[in-house]
């Protein structure tokens, strides 16, 4: 992450430790710096003097991320803050504005729906689900 947004400060982004068990797509976050979210490498680095970078809401939150709305997950998230306080590590809030407007739901998926029913299914057995997205032509929008 040399010479990256923040040059200064010594940072690793978390990610699930399902993403490492894919093949190249592995090599390609190990590349980036990505870590393991796991309570023992976040805890290492954090002795280490190195910063992480938690995306808290995560699966769940990205579930329900649509244009002109910030839904967060954050009321049963609280094992980042344990983690800091036993290292003694500072906590920075960070909150990203517009996040939600880079992509479209192409299929709504409202609690209780079909589809937000399989995506939570996902979600319980890898750790993950996958929104089903689309920008302007198939990328983010600007």
């Amino acid at each position: 992450l040399e010479g990256g947004a923040l040059p200064a400060i010594d940072y690793r982004v978390l990610t699930l430790s399902e993403n490492f068990r894919i093949p190249f797509w592995r090599d390609w976050l190990l590349s980036l710096g990505f870590v393991d979210c796991s309570r023992s490498s976040v805890s290492r680095l954090l002795k280490g003097g190195t910063s992480v970078v938690v995306v808290v809401g995560g699966a769940r939150e990205a579930l329900d991320a649509r244009p002109g709305t910030n839904d967060l997950t954050l009321s049963s998230r609280f094992g980042f803050v344990r983690i800091a306080m036993e290292s003694g590590a500072s906590l920075i809030p960070v909150f990203s504005f517009g996040e939600t407007d880079t992509f479209t739901q192409l299929l709504p998926n409202p609690p209780g729906s079909r589809l937000r029913a399989l995506q939570e299914k996902l979600l319980s057995i890898y750790g993950y689900s996958v929104p089903i997205v689309m920008g302007s032509r198939g990328l983010p929008r600007r």
